[in-house]
C-alpha cells in the first residue's frame, strides 16, 4: 500500500513537471533543469528578505520593549514630590474622623480649630476670636452635648510635639 502511494505521488510529480515543460516551451532537459534553478534561487532570496525583514521588525519590537522598561524603571525609582499635610488637610482629616463616627440622634457642628503660638502655651489671636464664636454658639445652645478632640502641631519636630 505504501509503496502504491509513492507511486501515484512520483507519477503525479512527473505530470506536473511535464506540464510546466510543455507550457514554457523548453526544447530539452537542460532548459528545464535551468528554469527550476532559476526559480529555486529566485524563492530563497525572497525567503531570505522575508526572514530578515521578520528579525528586523522582531529587534524593533525588542528595542522599544527595551525603552519602555527604562522609563518604566525611572518612573519607579524617582525621587518624586512627597506629599506634605498642610495644618488644613489634618484639621479636615479630624472632622471626618467625628462625623464618620456619628451616632444616628446626633447632630455635627464643627467648630474651627483653636491653635496656640509655635512653641508656646498661649493661644494665638486666631484662636482668641474662634473660641469666642465658639462659647457664642455652645450659650445659645445649652443641651448640646460636645465632643473635643486635641492633637499635637503639624509644625516642629516630633521631639516638641511630645
Amino acid at each position: 500500500m505504501l509503496q502504491k502511494n509513492l507511486n501515484e505521488e512520483n507519477t503525479e510529480i512527473k505530470n506536473k513537471a511535464y506540464e510546466l515543460y510543455e507550457k514554457h516551451g523548453f526544447k530539452d532537459g537542460n532548459d528545464f533543469v535551468d528554469w527550476l534553478e532559476a526559480e529555486k534561487e529566485t524563492g530563497l532570496r525572497s525567503r531570505e528578505k522575508r526572514r530578515k525583514r521578520t528579525q528586523n521588525i522582531l529587534f524593533s519590537i525588542v528595542g522599544l520593549l527595551g525603552i519602555i522598561v527604562a522609563i518604566l524603571l525611572i518612573m519607579l525609582f524617582r525621587n518624586g514630590p512627597t506629599t506634605e499635610r498642610s495644618e488644613k488637610s489634618v484639621s479636615d482629616l479630624k472632622v471626618m474622623m467625628l462625623v464618620l463616627d456619628q451616632k444616628a440622634d446626633e447632630e455635627i457642628v464643627a467648630f474651627g480649630d483653636t491653635h496656640f503660638d509655635f512653641d508656646q502655651s498661649t493661644l494665638t489671636h486666631d484662636a482668641k476670636i474662634q473660641l469666642d464664636k465658639d462659647v457664642r454658639v455652645l450659650n445659645e445652645n445649652p443641651k448640646m452635648k460636645v465632643r473635643m478632640a486635641g492633637y499635637t502641631s503639624a509644625k516642629g519636630t516630633e521631639d516638641s510635639n511630645q
